[in-house]
């Protein structure tokens, strides 16, 4: 998400925000409430505009993660009780594109789904990956058939401690569904697994000193794996050749972490976010509060340069999502507020959209028609207009 006065120029296709609907759930149509717009949107040629036509309620709990099948006929969500473990956060629903119920999952007991927990489709989308229940620290995670509500695999891995096992496990799985990229936790590498036998293919080599990574993504054509590590950078990995292709200092001014990642069409450029306020140290060795000006920024992958920016300050950025088609990007700008941007006018702010509750997950559909994005006990449904 680095920016700099350089803009990529790519053409705006609609996209389709699509909230689903569950068997028994409420239906509203004043979910979104549009709450400042650019002067491209004024003019008409800015991004376009999001329509609420429904909402998912959850009875219990909220909805923490949202994602979609890779061929775009399914949802899935956790229904979680929130940062802490409790009795709501061992639920999976799933449901078809059209919002119909289709599956409930329910975990082991323990199975703690928080608004850190990765979800991902596997086997041909006949199958979820999970974290491991709460206290089977061997495991890297669990594989659950959607039809049956069964464990069928799991994936053995390095002993770690509760905390950094479920606070900071990350994996993703290509889009072809053939690898599962796993971030384990402390020191430990990232490691490819093949998807259909479970097994460890490889761990990839990092640029020393060893340090945790807490997000791994893959590409839209499964050729690179980004990481994040806590000194700002953003490794991005040749899948193919198992070592790094290129190394990218995002945010050179603070911010331990990169706190989110998503690739743009075509995989010309990678898309990274920073919470703010961040943190930095002076030549004293003294910690500085540092507001970061550009929180979204934005790299062409081949020679990591800065090619667009989100110029102004955002409290906290936790939420980004850039889909296929070149669609803007969304991220949360707030705890119940997202943005639709275009890199192509970073100087123009795009559209910021007020949600019910705290976002805490948007996910575009394969074909970049639909976005998913979870907001507390919401899971919503609109359409993009221009």
């Amino acid at each position: 998400m680095a920016i700099g006065p350089r803009r990529l120029v790519a053409p705006i296709a609609f996209l389709v925000c699509l909230i689903t609907v569950a068997a028994g759930a409420q239906t509203h149509t004043e979910g979104l409430v549009e709450v400042g717009r650019g002067a491209l949107e004024e003019a008409g040629r800015g991004v376009p505009r999001l329509i609420v036509d429904r909402e998912l309620v959850a009875p219990v709990g909220g909805f923490t993660k949202v994602v979609w099948s890779s061929d775009g006929q399914k949802l899935a969500a956790y229904v979680s009780g929130g940062t802490s473990y409790s009795d709501a956060g061992n639920l999976i629903t799933v449901w078809t594109a059209g919002g119909q119920s289709y599956r409930e999952i329910k975990g082991e007991p323990g199975w703690p789904f928080t608004a850190r927990s990765p979800l991902a489709f596997a086997g041909s989308d006949t199958q979820l990956v999970t974290p491991p229940p709460l206290g089977k620290n061997d495991l890297v995670l669990s594989v659950y058939d959607i039809d049956t509500g069964t464990i069928v695999n799991t994936i053995a891995g390095p002993s770690v401690a509760p905390l950094a096992r479920h606070g900071r496990l990350s994996f993703a799985v290509s889009p072809d569904q053939a690898l599962l990229a796993a971030a384990l936790g402390g020191p430990n590498p990232v490691t490819l697994y093949s998807a259909t036998s479970w097994e460890a293919i490889a761990a990839l080599p990092e640029p020393p000193p060893p340090l945790s990574t807490e997000l791994v993504v893959f590409s839209p054509d499964g050729r690179i794996l980004a990481t994040n590590q806590p000194v700002r950078r953003l490794l991005l990995y040749d899948v193919a050749k198992r070592s790094v292709a290129i190394t990218i200092t995002a945010f050179s001014e603070c911010c331990d972490f990169i706190d989110a990642i998503a690739f743009g069409p075509d995989n010309q450029v990678a898309v990274s976010t920073a919470t703010l306020p961040g943190r930095a140290r002076a030549p004293n060795g003294e910690m500085l509060d540092v507001v970061v000006r550009e929180p979204v920024r934005v790299f062409r992958i081949r020679d990591g340069e800065r090619i667009a920016s989100f110029g102004e300050p955002i409290f906290r950025l936790r939420h980004l999502a850039w889909g296929p088609a070149r669609v803007p990007i969304a991220f949360s700008t707030g705890e119940d507020t997202i943005r639709l941007w275009d890199p192509a006018h970073p100087d123009d702010s795009g559209r910021a959209y007020k949600l019910r509750a705290t976002v805490f997950s948007l996910a575009f559909s394969p074909d970049g028609s639909r976005l998913a994005i979870a907001n507390g006990r919401y899971i919503t449904i609109c359409r993009i207009e221009p």
